[in-house]
């Protein structure tokens, strides 16, 4: 998992390094049309507006990588929680079977009991 210091500290650098392109890119650009350079400064402007949008794709990715370890945990919760759901039905169809054949309750809830203890050992273990 990612440290969340070092995440921090990333996205705040992006963030500063992308302000401090769109500075040269307003001081090299033209004041009364900010899409152009002023004359002689074409380099310097080109060069920071491929900054600031390098800089604006790092902040987006970061924010993605923020957002997917966000909902990792929740969406490997969910499994757990749906496989668990699974083989619980599927076990308490063997009780249900036991219960068919009418069998003493003490062995079916023991059935029940083993296959409910089963799927939830293997929904955690995830095999």
């Amino acid at each position: 998992m990612i440290n969340h210091n070092d995440f921090q500290a990333a996205v705040t650098l992006a963030q500063s390094a992308r302000r401090n392109a769109a500075g040269r890119r307003r001081s090299a650009g033209d004041p009364h049309d900010p899409f152009r350079a002023k004359a002689g400064q074409e380099p310097e402007f080109y060069e920071a507006v491929q900054s600031v949008r390098a800089y604006r794709l790092i902040l987006k990715l970061l924010e993605k990588e923020a957002r997917r370890t966000v909902t990792k945990p929740l969406q490997r919760l969910a499994g757990i929680c749906i496989r668990t759901g699974e083989l619980t039905l599927a076990t308490f169809g063997f009780a249900a079977a036991l219960t068919l054949l009418r069998l003493p309750a003490p062995v079916i809830q023991a059935a029940a009991i083993i296959g409910v203890s089963v799927a939830l050992a293997r929904s955690l273990t995830g095999k």
